[in-house]
């Protein structure tokens, strides 16, 4: 805290400034959930996905129901996995 609030805190005690307070250092498992969900981040899923993606809107990707399926699967675990952990995490999507 500055010198100058520290003062008016004790002066002025009920005008003085409120500071937040500092965050918890995470925990083992926040830690090991925050380097999960970089990975993830970095993999080229999401690239793979674009991908995908172009070819479907070109034309040059034939589509049967089983693919159509595991490609909503893929996208739905994927989006599962990502709000699972920032739930874990305590962020805020």
């Amino acid at each position: 805290m500055p010198l100058a609030s520290y003062i008016k805190s004790v002066v002025l005690n009920a005008d003085a400034p409120k500071y937040r307070q500092r965050r918890k250092a995470p925990d083992a498992k926040q830690q090991l959930l925050a380097e999960v969900l970089v990975r993830l981040g970095q993999t080229r899923q999401a690239n793979n996905l674009n991908q995908i993606a172009k070819h479907l809107n070109q034309g040059t990707l034939i589509v049967d129901a089983e693919l159509e399926e595991d490609l909503k699967r893929a996208v739905a675990e994927i989006a599962w996995m990502r709000t699972t952990i920032m739930d874990a995490l305590g962020v805020k999507s």
